[in-house]
């Protein structure tokens, strides 16, 4: 049975004719006779198109047409599905929606979107058939070992993982996780407790990893009952704050390692019976709108999402433009806000004195 017209992709007929994907589009490019496929191969290829109705991908016919100064380029964005989680790509996305509009980038994001820790199940898409460059986002560690051990014909930056192959754009989450612990020992505190996601990123471990060897090198008590893991969302928030607080002896400080989880942290600590930060200090990490606006209003680290988003957008289209694709990479500051759950501690001399 022929199959509906426009659902056959390339990869598709390959399999079909027992054909590489690669001498399937040399044909319907029409660079058959360029590239020496036989007449035979050829006619067989045009005929399963015909067939199995094939219709050309119109990413890849924009990729054919010229190249020059003005032409449009094609950068995929390939973001993790994580079950529960939302809302985290909105300051991505709105990074690099200003700066295509502010200095009228002639660039087409095309969105990419792979199953957390299975971006190797999107290779092909990872290609000059689909796209001019690929910007990829919230990798895990299987994700990079897939990419360590490939090699792609587009350039590719990551966004906030740091490898020696590929191009990046990242910030120093190690000294931010113990930059914290440090605040809290000034401010006086003498123990902790840490939220974080379940499902963590490179980025988080090395959050995680700063604050307990900050813990660790700054005298601040972290027990193993007060840190606790759950989703990455506002509930996981709840419910992990609720376990800390429910385990006797709350800690005086409270780190939430990623701001999604923030708003819940705060509710079960109000429930428990406890003010901030006059009970328990906190800190989150994202630095989310909503922290501005809550009562108390949250001291946050502000990791600069649409800078960076603006960043590997400029890396990419530098390698594009100068064929160019050793890798680079880009650091990018972290800022602590100061609100009402942490004030900033006072500055001491090394005299003692204010």
């Amino acid at each position: 049975m022929s199959k509906k017209k426009g659902s056959v992709s390339i990869k598709q007929l390959a399999e079909d004719l027992q054909l590489s994907p690669g001498t399937v589009s040399i044909v319907l490019n029409g660079h058959g006779e360029k590239m020496r496929i036989s007449k035979t191969t050829q006619e067989r290829v045009l005929e399963a198109a015909s067939r199995m109705g094939y219709q050309p991908n119109v990413y890849a016919k924009r990729l054919r047409q010229g190249k020059d100064e003005n032409s449009h380029l094609l950068i995929a964005v390939f973001t993790p599905y994580i079950k529960n989680v939302k809302n985290v790509l909105g300051s991505v996305m709105y990074g690099f929606q200003t700066v295509i509009l502010n200095e009228q980038l002639p660039v087409d994001i095309l969105m990419q979107t792979f199953v957390y820790s299975r971006l190797s199940e999107m290779k092909d898409a990872i290609s000059s058939m689909y796209c001019n460059g690929a910007i990829i986002y919230g990798v895990s560690d299987d994700d990079v070992a897939f990419l360590q051990n490939e090699s792609f014909d587009v350039p590719i930056v990551l966004f906030n993982r740091a490898t020696e192959k590929y191009g990046s754009v990242y910030v120093e989450d190690y000294e931010a996780g113990k930059h914290v612990a440090e605040l809290f020992i000034n401010s006086g505190c003498k123990s902790a407790g840490l939220i974080m996601p379940t499902d963590r990123s490179k980025a988080g471990s090395m959050r995680q990893l700063g604050f307990m060897d900050g813990c660790r090198q700054f005298g601040l008590t972290l027990a193993p009952r007060n840190i606790q893991e759950d989703l990455l969302n506002v509930d996981g928030g709840y419910a992990a704050a609720k376990r800390i607080l429910e385990g006797g002896n709350a800690p005086e400080a409270l780190f939430v390692q990623i701001s999604e989880m923030a708003a819940g942290a705060v509710h079960a600590i109000y429930e428990h019976g406890m003010k901030i930060p006059d009970d328990i200090k906190l800190i989150s990490y994202g630095d989310s709108q909503l922290e501005e606006y809550m009562t108390p209003s949250l001291t946050a680290i502000h990791m600069p999402m649409e800078e960076m988003a603006a960043e590997c957008l400029h890396l990419v289209l530098r390698m594009i433009r100068t064929n160019d694709w050793r890798p680079i990479s880009r650091i990018e500051p972290l800022q602590f806000v100061f609100r009402q759950s942490c004030a900033n501690p006072p500055q001491i001399e090394k005299d003692g004195k204010e």
